[in-house]
């Protein structure tokens, strides 16, 4: 206010429009009166100067301008409002859009990992199975097996005791029964080893050339 009125030459004049003397309004119209004769006399007798009338173009003009841009400026944020609204809801949707298709895209994904552990679980309960059979089988065929192996041992055992008894009946049966017969038979004994033996010898006795008269 103090600016202002600094602006205008400290002139200023106050109305009291509530005072109900006639009087007293009268004096402030001829202070007011009196007050515009003042200001057109130190203008040149001219209501207001070029330089006022030009300024008071300008500011003109500025305002109008400043209420085009402001208008401009009004729209332009109106329209981005709408624009921002409609990016909004396309956004919206999208991310509804989008939203809803992870969401199958997760329950498609559960589902099938639910049957494949189902599924897994299933084959391990059949290999499992399977590994009890053949753990099973394996032991029935060792159990097998061994009881074949004692069997055999048990017949080897025999057949050894059959054949020593053999071996012994049948040296006993080829062995002579009195004496001149057994000191015989050793003498042949041994007549048939100095024989075997002559029989090597000449077999690794080197061989000679030798001469033809």
């Amino acid at each position: 206010m103090d600016r202002a009125i600094s602006r205008c030459n400290s002139r200023m004049l106050a109305f009291n429009n509530k005072n109900p003397s006639e009087t007293v309004k009268k004096n402030q119209i001829t202070k007011l009166l009196a007050q515009v004769d003042g200001i057109i006399a130190d203008n040149g007798n001219q209501p207001y100067s070029n330089d006022l009338f030009t300024k008071a173009q300008m500011m003109t003009s500025q305002c109008i301008h400043i209420k085009d841009k402001e208008k401009t400026y009004v729209e332009q944020i109106k329209r981005l409002n709408e624009m921002m609204e409609k990016n909004a809801l396309a956004m919206e949707e999208r991310v509804r859009a989008v939203t809803a298709e992870l969401e199958k895209q997760l329950k498609s994904a559960r589902s099938a990992r639910e049957a494949a552990e189902e599924s897994a679980l299933a084959e391990k309960k059949k290999l499992d199975s399977i590994r009890a059979d053949l753990e099973r089988q394996l032991e029935s065929a060792r159990s097998a097996q061994e009881a074949a192996a004692e069997s055999a041992s048990v017949e080897r055992k025999k057949l050894d005791a059959i054949r020593a008894e053999f071996e012994r009946q049948l040296e006993s049966a080829q062995r002579p029964q009195d004496a001149a017969e057994q000191a015989a038979w050793l003498e042949r004994k041994k007549l048939d080893a100095i024989t075997e033996d002559l029989a090597n010898q000449l077999k690794n006795w080197p061989l000679r050339p030798c001469s033809i008269l």
